[in-house]
């Protein structure tokens, strides 16, 4: 129970990201996500793993991620309760307090500059 915000903040970083609904389609590896999504591709690959250990995805050979049938609730427009996760993650994830994890989906979205905020320093040059 005493993490349990670490995993409301990772699922909440993949329905802020769109995860479910690029992975509908078929598996796709990080960097094919990355590319999607234009974040970075490193650090999508470690919270595409962490949602793999949570079972709303699961990670097949070439290090490629699929939707579990637990992730396909995260896809826009599933229903639950007359709405989707995705929209009620998000709306959940936005007004929770997590200072400490609030930079999860900052971080994989490092390319649109919300890195650099996260860590406190004032220009990202590579990881």
């Amino acid at each position: 129970m005493g993490r349990a915000h670490v995993v409301a903040r990772t699922v909440y970083a993949a329905a802020k990201l769109g995860l479910a609904d690029q992975l509908a389609s078929g598996p796709k590896s990080a960097a094919q996500l990355a590319g999607l999504l234009h974040v970075h591709a490193r650090s999508l690959h470690r919270l595409t793993r962490a949602l793999a250990s949570l079972g709303i995805l699961t990670e097949r050979a070439e290090q490629r991620f699929a939707l579990s049938a637990l992730g396909d609730a995260l896809k826009t427009g599933a229903l639950l309760r007359r709405s989707s996760v995705s929209g009620e993650t998000t709306l959940i994830g936005e007004s929770a307090t997590g200072a400490g994890l609030s930079g999860l989906y900052a971080s994989a979205s490092a390319i649109r500059g919300h890195f650099a905020s996260c860590r406190g320093s004032a220009r990202v040059s590579s990881f």
